[in-house]
Formats: C-alpha cells, structure tokens, sequence
C-alpha cells in the first residue's frame, strides 16, 4: 500500500506489531484514528446495553439519553489524539518515516494521555476554533473561551486519562514553545479535521448543553450548576473510559487494519465487533436467586445466610461483613485446597482483612489454626507474628 494512497488522519500510527515474515520488514500497524473510533463503539455499546450505568450518568450529569450517549462516543473517539503528538509518533521511527515521509524527534516526556490533554490548551488553535466550538455549543458560542474550556474540560481529563491515571497538569517548564514542538500546525490541523468529523458525527443537534436538563426546564445557562454536574460525573465516566480503551486494544475483537477505509465505512465496523467484544461485559440480570439454588446440596453458614437475606437500600451504600478467619470459607463447597492470604503491610494499613469483635486480628496459616495479634495502641499498629 502506497501512503500516497491514505489521507493525513490515516497516517499516525496508534497501535504496531511485528511481522512474522522476514520479507516484511514493518509488520502491521493500527491508526491512531481507527483505534479511536473502536473505543468509542465499545463505550457506545457498553451504555447502550447497561440502563442502570447509563441511569446513574444522567441522573449525576444532568444530561438527557440522546446527548449523553452523544457526548460519551464524541469524547471516547478523541481519548487517544495525544498520539498524534510527534513526540509519541517517534516511538516508531520506521513507522513515521513510511508513514508521513519524516521523523521529528522533539523528546517524549510526557506520556500521550497527558500530552492529548494539553492539546486542548489555550496555546493551541483547538479549543477556540470557532466551527468545533459551533458543532459542540450551537447555542452557547458567546461564552467565553476559558468557560469553554472549563466545560470540555471536565469529561476531557477522565478520556484523556484513560489508563487509570489522571493526566498531569501542565508545568511551567513546558512552554508554549515546547507545545508547538509536540504538536506543530499540521498535526493540530489533523486533530481538529478529526475532532470536527466525530463532532458532527456523534453530538446530536443542539450540542452538549441542548439536552442539559437544567438548561431545557430554564431557557438559561446556570454555568456554575453545569459545571459541579460535569465534573461530579466525570467519576463514573473515568471508569467507563478505561473499561472501553481495555476492550478496545484487544486485538481478538479489532484487529491492526492498514486497508484505506473511510471513516463512517470503518465506524460501521467498529460499531459491529464492539457488540461482540462488549456482549460479556455489560450489566445483566442473574437467572438464578438464593444459595440453595446454586448450592443445593449444602447449607449456607450463618454468615452466608444474613448475605442473602439482607435488604439493600435503593441507592449507594456500604456492608460491612465481620467474621473471623474461617467464616467466608467452606471447605466441602470450595474443596480442601489450603488457602494462602498475604498481608502486605505499610506505614499506615490501607485495609484490614478479618475482625473478630473488635480487638483481635486473625490471621490464617498454613497449619495450627489461627494466632491472635494483639490490638493496635497507636496510630502504628503492632508488628503482626511471624508464620514458619
């Protein structure tokens, strides 16, 4: 395949692999793009087939069915653009070098998921260009561009940090100049040609805040009240931005693709193995209720017992089971296999395994029953006993 034969977009590379063949020097390789679009499919599938996530994101964002499924697909095909940055496409020189004919080395510092985020900066053209900002608020392109950024801001920094670690904030020692060197005009031209196709692909017609319930009921624009929802939700968003980058990479359901396929022809596609790859994932109902159903043959222990016949609150909550060493654990249903539990201890316990009433720490071992521990005195717990 000629890279003459590609557009721009299909010329950053997002995913490799080497090639088994020795008369293949390069292997495969997957675009940043078409990656992109297959994680923002698996997002649109996951909330698709999870009402009760999906009701849980409305209630937290305020924002109706239609646009909140939007503007989780617009955002999830944007959480990968941080590779287009020339600092990450050098990671593979081979690859920019066939791929855009160059290899423009400025460093790789900073990891992609913080440098995507920085493309939204105020030094670059992308958060104030006026047919995006169009695209995104129809109704709202007066606002000003630091509240602009502020709103996009909000679910931006979840999609960007979608390997389960927030992006890092940008520091002063990395200047505009520095920026630019990253994402120099023809990259943050690509972006935007990018962003501006998902956009009007994905966000439905009023943009973000037309199906805000808030904004619908008023007429007006309570930019404050906006904002706490947005940034309040961008908890569950996080996890659903990991959840779909995770199915997305698996190679079994999206494999590496270097055919020239056009954008709405490859979505189509994506939209299609996202069903399959997220099928097992999404939330569904047991079949079946009650220990005796699943375990016919054995009585639940007094602890299994309140489990199943406790009533649960309608929204969140937190259980606590306290049982010593022993009580979660039957070995006629389990078999006989001994259980080994490691405790990793630090300067202050992040988590306490088993309590028995309130004093004593059990611990199991591999043989003489349980050794007690004695309780803590001090903000720095006692030393727990040595096991041979």
């Amino acid at each position: 395949m000629r890279t003459s034969e590609l557009s721009r977009l299909l010329r950053y590379w997002g995913k490799t692999a080497s090639s088994s063949h020795e008369d293949e020097d390069l292997g495969t390789y997957h675009p940043v793009v078409y990656h992109c679009l297959d994680v923002a499919a698996c997002g649109q599938r996951l909330l698709e087939h999870n009402p009760l996530l999906r009701q849980r994101l409305q209630t937290a964002s305020g924002f109706t069915d239609d646009v909140l499924l939007g503007w989780v697909t617009f955002l999830l095909s944007l959480h990968d653009l941080g590779k287009l940055a020339d600092g990450f496409q050098a990671l593979a020189p081979e690859w920019i070098r066939h791929l855009q004919g160059r290899v423009d080395d400025p460093g790789y510092p900073y990891r992609h998921d913080t440098l995507g985020f920085w493309l939204w900066s105020p030094d670059l053209p992308l958060v104030t260009d006026a047919e995006l900002l169009t695209a995104l608020l129809p109704e709202h392109t007066e606002l000003d561009p630091e509240d602009v950024r502020d709103l996009l801001e909000a679910w931006l920094h979840p999609a960007a940090g979608h390997h389960g670690r927030p992006p890092f904030p940008r520091p002063p020692h990395f200047t505009r100049r520095s920026l630019r060197r990253q994402f120099p005009d023809q990259v943050v031209s690509d972006a935007r040609e990018f962003a501006l196709w998902s956009a009007r692909r994905f966000v439905p017609e009023g943009g973000l805040l037309g199906g805000f319930t808030e904004i619908a009921s008023t007429g007006e624009l309570p930019f404050d009240l906006v904002l706490r929802k947005l940034e309040t939700s961008s908890w569950l968003f996080a996890g659903l931005a990991v959840t779909a980058d995770w199915i997305g990479s698996n190679t079994d359901w999206f494999p590496h693709e270097m055919a020239t396929i056009p954008l709405d022809v490859y979505w189509r596609r994506a939209q299609e193995q996202a069903e399959v790859a997220a099928s097992g994932l999404t939330g569904h109902r047991a079949s079946v209720a009650g220990f005796a159903t699943l375990f016919p043959d054995y009585s639940p222990t007094p602890l299994q017992q309140l489990a199943q016949d406790q009533a649960l609150l309608a929204g969140p909550q937190i259980v606590v089971l306290e049982e010593s060493t022993g009580g979660f654990y039957r070995p006629e249903v389990l078999g006989t296999r001994p259980v080994h539990i490691t405790v990793t201890r630090r300067p202050q316990p992040k988590l306490v395994v088993f309590w028995q009433a309130e004093h004593f720490l059990y611990l199991s071992e591999q043989r003489g029953g349980g050794r007690r521990a004695p309780p803590p005195t001090s903000a720095q717990p006692n030393p727990l006993p040595r096991h041979p």
